[in-house]
Parts: C-alpha cells; sequence; structure tokens
C-alpha cells in the first residue's frame, strides 16, 4: 500500500471545479482507490475522486490536473490544482503506484510547454480507453 500523504495545494478555476464548488486552498489525498480534495478546516466539504472516473493524469512543474469521465456526478471536465515543486516527485510517484503501466511521457502543450502525462486509465464506458486518453488535447 503506498502511504497516503496530504498536500495542501490551491484549486485553480475550471468548469469541473465550479461545478463542484471548490476554489482556494484544500488538502490532497491521493491512495490507490482514490483522488480526495478537501477543506483545511476539519469537518467540512469533501470531494472525493474514484480511479474509475479518472480518464488521465497531468503534472507540470507545479501544477497536478486529472480529468474525469461521465461516470462522475457533476460530469466530466478536468480539475487542476497548483502544487509545490517539491511535492512534484511524490506526487508523480503516487500516480504510478495506481497506474503503473503508464509511465510519465512527455507532451508539448500548445504553447510550447512540456508536460508530463503521468498515467492514464482504462475507461470504456466512457469511450476512452488507455494511451489514446494521453493524446486528447491539453488543457490550459
Amino acid at each position: 500500500m503506498f502511504p497516503e500523504k496530504p498536500f495542501v495545494v490551491t484549486v485553480l478555476e475550471t468548469e469541473l471545479a465550479n461545478r463542484c464548488g471548490m476554489e482556494g486552498k484544500k488538502v490532497l489525498l491521493i491512495n490507490t482507490r482514490e483522488i480526495i480534495l478537501k477543506d483545511l478546516a476539519p469537518g467540512k466539504k469533501i470531494t472525493t475522486f474514484p480511479v474509475f472516473v479518472i480518464r488521465k493524469f497531468r503534472l507540470r512543474k507545479n501544477e497536478f490536473g486529472f480529468e474525469v469521465g461521465t461516470q462522475f456526478p457533476t460530469g466530466e471536465g478536468f480539475m487542476w490544482v497548483k502544487i509545490n515543486s517539491y511535492d512534484r516527485k511524490y506526487i508523480q510517484a503516487a500516480i504510478n503506484f495506481i497506474s503503473p503501466k503508464n509511465r510519465a511521457n512527455p507532451v508539448l502543450s500548445s504553447s510550447g510547454r512540456q508536460e508530463a502525462v503521468v498515467g492514464t486509465t482504462s475507461n470504456k464506458a466512457d469511450g476512452v480507453e488507455g494511451e489514446q486518453a494521453a493524446y486528447q488535447g491539453i488543457l490550459h
């Protein structure tokens, strides 16, 4: 079992973040079953993203993102969070642990910045499967 480590992150504005009511600073937890974003204050809102609804993960220099499919209650979309650069290696290891067959592949965004696709999941219900999902465009 991969040890769960909490990260303090800042949720970036996306359509999915808006639909989930997510903004500002949160605690990010990654385990083999789900990605969790919860408020810093105890007993406040917790949003969980089960692994089976996640299509792919993205890791930039100071940002971590993942795309959820149509099986997620608020619908498909990207969730991006700003991370500390020293947390990047741990987050990449956690994602590789969830999806060990999908190692980081460099991808260039339309702005020319290099990104790492650190994992994809097979989500046949969404019509997106495996590595195919990793190259369907990059959200800014």
